[in-house]
């Protein structure tokens, strides 16, 4: 399918049914214009395609486009959506949300990476924040923190209803999550990993990442992601791939916590991008096998 026929079919007439936990700030940009800057992005990175000129991979949360970067690197086109790149690229937003959706239901999305990397989210934060028994954040919360909370209950369920739809739709999609966070008992991420996910944990700093950073990985649609279950076996604080000690969270300074909190070591963002393109091409192979196939015999 040309690109020009997709982003014709590609916005959703129908309202989604996200329940927005806040509403999102008021932004400068009207949805026509949120619908042409991300259009105008998609041509360009189709258009700007050595592999594919048709479909396109999207990176859901973080900073950095870390996984859209390797599969630019791989030849495919990658698009990366956060609050970060400005209001255009905030899927949280509903005008951005039903675009993405009306892509990921019209066929015009090869496979979808999602990083849940919202501070409110991480381990450390758990006990002030979240628990096992209040994932969605504690009763007491008020001011501040209670904001915080609920923008990052907002990231989470835009992210995961996207997931949803992609796994529905039968696209390669993963999930990058920390390991120590209590996302693992809220209903969405439940109900996504009833669909057929797989599940592993690793550290990252056996992928050359200085901070050992406990994380999880789900995929679905992506075949096995156990060569990914790597974990630390150092002790004393020292890493038992490279034997330097890992750079813990006490030792980063103001300016450099952000960066450290959201950065994923590039092996590991080479490893999802491959992942995520051996199971496009499979998938597509598996498609022109069935439409060339024989017809059975009676």
């Amino acid at each position: 399918m040309r690109y020009s026929r997709a982003l014709a079919l590609a916005v959703d007439p129908r309202p989604t049914s996200l329940v927005w936990e806040k509403s999102p700030p008021a932004g400068t940009l009207s949805d026509s214009s949120v619908h042409r800057r991300l259009r105008a992005q998609l041509g360009d990175s189709l258009s700007h395609s050595i592999l594919d000129p048709h479909r396109i991979f999207l990176e859901i949360g973080g900073c950095r486009s870390p996984v859209g970067r390797q599969l630019r690197r791989l030849g495919f086109p990658a698009l990366s959506l956060s609050a970060h790149y400005g209001a255009a690229f905030d899927y949280c937003s509903p005008a951005v949300h039903s675009t993405l959706t009306g892509w990921v239901r019209s066929g015009l999305v090869s496979g979808v990476f999602f990083n849940l990397d919202h501070p409110s989210w991480a381990g450390s934060e758990v006990n002030s924040l979240r628990s096992v028994s209040h994932p969605l954040g504690l009763p007491c919360l008020s001011g501040e923190t209670l904001n915080q909370v609920l923008a990052g209950n907002r990231e989470m369920k835009a992210s995961l209803q996207l997931l949803r739809e992609a796994i529905s739709c039968g696209l390669p999609s993963m999930l990058l999550y920390d390991g120590k966070s209590v996302v693992e008992h809220t209903p969405n991420l439940l109900r996504a990993l009833a669909q057929g996910g797989n599940t592993v944990t690793l550290d990252q700093c056996q992928f050359g990442g200085r901070v050992r950073k406990l994380s999880r990985v789900a995929g679905w649609h992506v075949g096995p992601i156990y060569s990914l279950a790597l974990r630390c076996k150092g002790h004393h604080g020292v890493c038992s791939l490279s034997g330097k000690r890992h750079l813990l969270p006490r030792s980063w300074s103001k300016s450099s916590v952000p960066t450290a909190r959201c950065s994923i070591p590039t092996k590991l963002c080479s490893t999802f991008a491959a992942l995520l393109a051996r199971a496009k091409e499979f998938l597509e192979l598996h498609r022109l096998t069935s439409l060339v196939a024989p017809p059975a015999t009676l």
